[in-house]
């Protein structure tokens, strides 16, 4: 994420309008205001929302930070999906059809989705719409072959979501995390996740080996955590869905604070974002783990 995406002024931006950008990496008002969505869950991802303010600490390069704000945030979401199509995929085909399906049956009425097929080179399959069955009826369609370009993949949904209508936005990666032909090198497509707005969720079926062993499986699951989403190993659909049903991507807190004056340089900041021990109770935890500060003109 990139401090000074969104410019906007005055002091109704960070009261109001900005409780409805909570997917808005940064947003500057008057002074830098760098903007952290953050969401909070029990042990069974169920939401937590009785959280404020005293309740969070936030660390920004390992210093503790004062937050400037807290709200509650809720609003559609634009959504693409990376459908792993490729011929390593073609015994678990219809665990990751029925995925999706439980993943749709928590779509909200303004909410849009868009679909790339891993397949070969990889394709935009479906550009962003609002109707669910376009969408459902190419992956019940797609054929499991060809090779896995699965970085690639990951890489043109970043594009795509940049086309997306609102501003909250997510990649849901359904593969077996095998790439096997991507030209993009993990380390380019690791950057671009971090300065994207998007949150990447991915769940990973089994085809061979061990679940979460070996670099590739690894590289999914740091994509996930560096955006704030969530890896998930090799789940049944009903558990992925029951586990998503819980989530619920629509929902979160956006903590926001004051970074301290340097010069744009384009470093790199690291984030943590923690619930105070009085409040913790075994709580899960997911926010984007770092951002970028911007050079004057990057703001859109």
């Amino acid at each position: 994420m990139m401090r000074g995406e969104t410019m906007m002024r005055g002091e109704a931006v960070m009261r109001g309008e900005a409780a409805k950008l909570g997917a808005t990496s940064t947003i500057r008002v008057d002074s830098d205001l760098v903007l952290v969505p953050t969401v909070v869950t029990d042990q069974d991802y169920r939401p937590v929302f009785a959280l404020d303010r005293d309740h969070f600490r936030l660390t920004v390069d390992k210093v503790d930070t004062p937050i400037a704000a807290v709200w509650k945030d809720n609003g559609p979401l634009s959504v693409v999906i990376v459908f792993d199509a490729s011929k390593s995929m073609r015994e678990v085909m219809n665990r990751a059809r029925h995925a999706v399906d439980g993943f749709f049956r928590l779509a909200h009425p303004d909410d849009e989705y868009a679909l790339v097929v891993c397949q070969e080179r990889g394709r935009v399959a479906v550009p962003f719409t609002s109707n669910v069955e376009t969408v459902r009826s190419q992956i019940v369609n797609a054929s499991a072959e060809g090779s896995t370009p699965l970085y690639d993949s990951v890489r043109l949904a970043m594009d795509v979501s940049r086309k997306a209508r609102h501003q909250r936005r997510a990649i849901l990666v359904i593969s077996d995390a095998e790439d096997t032909s991507s030209r993009v090198s993990y380390k380019s497509l690791w950057r671009e996740a971090l300065e994207s707005t998007a949150y990447i969720y991915v769940l990973q079926l089994w085809t061979g080996g061990y679940v979460g062993e070996g670099p590739e499986f690894r590289s999914l699951r740091s994509l996930a955590d560096v955006t704030g989403g969530v890896f998930y190993g090799d789940l049944s659909a009903r558990r992925f869905y029951e586990c998503f049903e819980r989530l619920d991507l629509h929902q979160r807190y956006v903590l926001a604070f004051h970074p301290t004056a340097m010069p744009h340089d384009r470093r790199r900041h690291q984030l943590e974002v923690r619930v105070r021990q009085s409040a913790a109770q075994n709580l899960k935890l997911f926010w984007r783990h770092a951002y970028v500060d911007s050079e004057p003109g990057d703001a859109e």
